[in-house]
Formats: structure tokens, C-alpha cells, sequence
């Protein structure tokens, strides 16, 4: 389906199509894409904004800030939604809040302090302009593809000289405020909450403490009672306060436990550079003996086991068992698919191609590809429109590469994920799911429709998607029969935002990392067991070696054997 939309900054009218320009969907609005804007398209006319507002709104001047550019209006004239510079996918915010995605980006601590820096000054110049932000929640923020610049959202929401806020999420409310007489100091505590959570891990009020239950973490903000508490527990997987720069350690102090309410100082000092090696503790569990399967000098990004072979991916290089074999020198190189017994280096991806290369550095070949996506030590790359299945084979001595098409997708309302795509549009939520060589199913999934997607992840005959809704975050899980023809879905909500950490073994059950120190086991969604305090959390990747559980922990992997 097509409307036309006429916006007199752009002047002639435009014709967006549902298939073509369509990006996301929310609560009220739609956005689509077209040349250099994004529109926003409320779904009710009565929840536009106020033109004045929009007016006042186009003030802000700054590249990150999304703000509304001019309105548009439908055939009858009556204004529906308003335009806004239109910048790549990116990440959300959120993502940024674990300690594996950081490591799987390359994201380092200099780097996060870099994205609360220009934060924190942006937040400062919207001040200058007299608005307020209000809803300063990490939903509202994305970070460019880079990892370099914060991106902020929803800037309608904020609160102008005219026009009071129209929304808050409760994880960022500050309690001191009363009868919504927000300032600039509300806003700084929300920004405290958000750039806590990307230097630790954790909701300054959430994780665990003796004299309150996990869902209390609103009366915890309201009586002041945070992770700095003497009585509080953080999960395991989250960064030591040492990551912190030291000022904004003692601005967070002084806020989260003494109360006071002032702009934050600069961070100044330099945050430890990369990733810390062994910070996280293994747990001591009564129903799981762990031993150390391997153990390198780099933290571990990824294991592989191919014909009896085991290949492990660190920061600094791929080992082959003990042994090392490559010397990463490249940030850009990564060590992923490897098809019968040869291990193949991806050497590059700039979003524009993929290069590959043999273990001894030898170029094998370029392919353009917009996203690639792993599973199965298997490669896939989008591209056009297309999902493409990547396969080597030896011939005569030498390793040729073939692809093969196995989907057709629609890339700008596609988001890769780990082993699956999500496909979105104005009326569906589609699944594309590679579930062996040269086979992927295409299905759609009703139930993701009324939820925002953060991340996704599958497995075997497992997907498990974790969502937002009305500021929560909840996680469905999805069980496929054989034939991926039929499946049941279990939900849980209002559950922490974790990396989703699953593996299933071959023939047999899948286990997942659901809570702080809780595993499920299930191999439908009819019957599923809990199992409390497992020795790894939801940071260490889990995956299985020949029918037996394992899981990465820094710079060493461990096995794990239920008693």
C-alpha cells in the first residue's frame, strides 16, 4: 500500500510505499525512510503534536538529535506527522549495557566513556536551548553503527517553553520530583541512571538486596537504596565500579546516595582501556561440577569445533586447540566460518563487502554484502534483498567458493540477529531462520507484533526474542517441531536486559540462562525446569562440544557437567 504525504520543506508531494520505505513501527507512530528524511506517521491524528510544538521543537540544531524538521500533512491538508533527518539503523542504546556485546564489537571502556562524554554534553546544549528532556531512557538513544556517536529519539516527547513532557518511563522517573515539576537536575538523574548502566551493566537500584524482592527496585529508588548500599548484590555479570572514571564514580555517590541533584563534572580521568580479563568469579554450584576445558592470554570472543577440531577466537588471534595460528592485526578480522575442517578467515567487513581469507592469509575472494549473520559455522550476507548461504569446498587442492540464494528479504525492514533475521513491517513480524545447509524457513511470528525487538537469538530448533513493551523489558521463547512447520511460545516478563545466553544439545534439551542465578531446561515450552545458582551467568556464552555444555569466561573456557 502506498499514501501520499506533502511537507513543504521538501515541496513536491511524496509517495511512500508500506514494502519499500517502511523502517519501524511504535506505540503511536510509524517511520519510514525516504531519500535524506525519516517521516513519523502517527497511526491516530489526535496524538500529533501540537504544531507550535514542532515549531519550537526545530530549534535544535544538533546532527544527533533527532528533531522534527517541518510536518506533514495528508491530501486534506491536516498535519499527521512531521519529518526528521534520517540516520542508519544503528544500535539501541541498550545493547551497550553488556559486557558481551561490548566484546564482540570491540567497544572497550575508553570508548564507552567517549559515548557518556558526547552524551553528557548533548543533554547540556538541549538545556541551553531552554527544553527539558524528561523521558531520558536508553530506549530513547541509539549509538551509530561506529560505536562513536550517541543518537537521541523521540525528541517530541520533550518538554519545550510551551509544551509540557507527554511521557516518562519509570526507570528513569527521579523520585525527588513531585506534581511533574521537572529541571534540568531531573534530567541529569535520568541521564545518571542510563550512563551508569552503560559503565556497569546494572540499574543503579536493581540487583540484589537482603530487604527487598528483585521487582522492588522502585520503592529501592524511592528510599534511596542502590548498589552502592553495603547490603547490595550485583549479578556477576556485570563491570567493577573501576571502570568508572573517578569523578563520575563520586558524582554517581553522591546522587544515587546522598541524594544531591547537580550537573555532572566532566569525566576528566581516563577509564581503564579494554575489557578486564577474569573479573567475573566463578560460582560455586552444589548441582554442576566445572573444570577448565582451555585457557588462553586474550579474552575469548568464540569457540568452534568442526570434524573433531576445536578453533578458538580471541581478541588477539584463532588458535587451533592450544596453538596459535593467526595473529589478529585487525580489528576488522574476525574468525568465524569454518566448513569442513578449513578454517576461513573473514579479513574484512565494511558494510559494503566481505573478504575472506585462508588461515595462512592467502585472499580468497570478495563479496558485497550490507550484513553478514553466523550460524552452524555457516556465513550468510544480505545483500539486494537476498539472503545468501556462503559455502568452500576443496577441489583439486584448492578451496573454492560458492553462495547460494536461500531467502528473499526486504533489507530496510530487516535486522540481522545471531541466527536469525527479524523482519518487520507496518502489519507483520517475519522470522527467517537458516536451519541447515541450503534450507531456511520464512515464517511469520503474531506474536512479536505488539513488542519493540532489542535482540534475538536462534538455535537448532530455538528462538528466543527479547523485547520491550510500555518500558519493560520481556523474552519469548519459541519452540519449532522438526519441520519448522509448527511452534509454542512461552513468555516471561519484566525480566532484567541480559545478553540472551542458550545453547541446545544435540538431540536433547536446550539450557538457558533466564535470571541473576537461575537456568531453565526444557525441550518444549510444556514442561521446563529451574535450576538455581549454575556457575555461569548470562555473560558467559554458553555452547556445546560434542553433547557437553561449555561456556567462556574471560580468557579461559570451561565445561560443565550436571551431577
Amino acid at each position: 500500500m502506498k499514501i501520499k504525504v506533502q511537507v513543504p520543506l521538501i515541496g513536491s508531494p511524496v509517495s511512500l510505499d508500506d514494502n519499500k520505505d517502511f523502517i519501524a513501527r511504535g506505540g503511536q507512530a510509524a517511520i519510514y525512510g525516504k531519500g535524506q528524511y525519516a517521516f513519523k506517521i502517527y497511526h491516530d491524528r489526535k496524538s500529533m503534536i501540537p504544531v507550535k510544538k514542532i515549531q519550537e521543537l526545530k530549534t535544535i540544531t544538533m546532527p544527533n538529535v533527532l528533531n522534527p524538521l517541518d510536518i506533514i500533512y495528508d491530501s486534506k491538508k491536516q498535519p499527521i506527522g512531521y519529518i526528521m533527518s534520517l540516520v542508519g539503523k544503528g544500535h539501541p542504546m541498550c545493547k551497550l549495557f553488556t559486557k558481551n556485546f561490548k566484546i564482540n564489537n570491540g567497544v572497550d571502556a575508553q570508548d564507552i566513556v567517549d559515548i557518556v562524554t558526547r552524551m553528557q554534553t548533548t543533554v547540556s546544549d538541549i538545556h541551553k536551548l531552554q527544553f527539558l528532556i524528561v523521558d531520558l531512557n536508553e530506549l530513547n538513544l541509539m549509538v551509530s553503527d561506529d560505536f562513536t556517536t550517541p543518537i537521541f529519539l523521540d525528541v517530541d516527547s520533550y518538554q519545550t517553553p510551551t509544551f509540557p513532557a507527554d511521557a516518562l518511563m519509570e526507570s528513569v522517573r527521579d523520585p525527588l520530583v513531585t506534581k511533574n515539576q521537572f529541571t534540568e537536575f531531573s534530567d541529569w538523574y535520568s541521564w545518571a541512571v542510563v550512563s551508569f548502566q552503560l559503565y556497569i551493566g546494572i540499574h543503579p537500584y536493581k540487583g540484589s538486596h537482603p530487604s527487598y524482592k528483585r521487582k522492588d527496585w522502585r520503592k529501592r529508588m524511592d528510599d534511596g537504596v542502590s548498589v552502592f548500599d553495603k547490603d547490595a548484590g550485583l549479578p556477576t555479570a556485570c563491570l567493577p565500579f573501576t571502570v568508572i572514571p573517578q569523578r563520575h564514580l563520586d558524582w554517581y555517590k553522591a546522587v544515587f546516595v546522598k541524594n544531591e541533584r547537580t550537573v555532572p563534572p566532566l569525566a576528566g580521568s581516563i577509564a581503564p582501556v579494554g575489557i578486564i580479563l577474569d573479573f567475573t568469579k566463578i560460582i560455586k554450584s552444589g548441582n554442576f561440577d566445572s573444570q577448565v576445558a582451555y585457557s588462553f592470554p586474550d579474552q575469548i570472543t568464540r569457540v568452534f569445533t568442526d570434524m573433531g577440531i576445536t578453533y578458538i577466537a580471541t581478541t588477539a588471534g584463532l588458535y587451533r586447540s592450544d596453538k596459535q595460528v593467526v595473529q589478529k592485526k585487525s580489528k576488522h578480522e574476525s574468525y568465524i566460518l569454518i566448513i569442513n575442517g578449513k578454517p576461513i578467515i573473514v579479513q574484512h567487513y565494511d558494510k559494503k563487502e566481505i573478504r575472506l581469507g585462508t588461515i595462512d592469509k592467502k585472499f580468497l575472494v570478495s563479496q558485497d554484502a550490507q550484513k553478514v549473520m553466523y550460524k552452524d559455522n555457516r556465513m550468510y550476507s544480505v545483500y539486494l534483498d537476498n539472503l545468501f548461504e556462503h559455502n568452500l569446498a576443496t577441489v583439486n587442492g584448492h578451496i573454492c567458493h560458492t553462495k547460494k540464494r536461500v531467502a528473499s528479504i526486504i533489507s530496510n525492514q530487516a535486522t540481522i540477529h545471531d541466527g536469525v533475521i527479524i523482519q518487520e513491517s507496518l502489519d507483520t513480524t517475519i522470522a527467517i531462520i537458516p536451519f541447515e545447509t541450503g534450507k531456511c524457513i520464512t515464517k511469520q511470528i503474531p506474536e512479536l507484533k505488539e513488542y519493540r525487538i532489542i535482540s534475538a537469538k536462534a538455535e537448532s530448533n530455538v528462538m528466543v526474542v527479547l523485547c520491550e513493551k510500555n518500558g519493560e523489558y520481556h523474552r519469548l521463547v519459541f519452540v519449532f517441531d522438526e519441520f519448522f512447520s509448527q511452534y509454542d511460545v512461552r513468555l516471561a516478563e519484566d525480566v532484567p536486559y541480559t545478553d540472551i545466553n542458550f545453547t541446545v544439545l544435540p538431540g536433547g534439551p536446550c539450557i538457558l540462562v533466564s535470571g541473576d542465578s537461575e537456568i531453565e531446561i526444557f525441550k518444549d515450552n510444556s514442561k521446563v525446569k529451574i535450576v538455581d545458582n549454575p556457575p555461569f551467568d548470562s555473560s558467559m556464552k554458553l555452547f556445546n562440544i560434542n553433547g557437553r555444555v561449555h561456556y567462556i569466561n574471560g580468557n579461559k573456557v570451561y565445561s560443565a557437567t550436571m551431577k
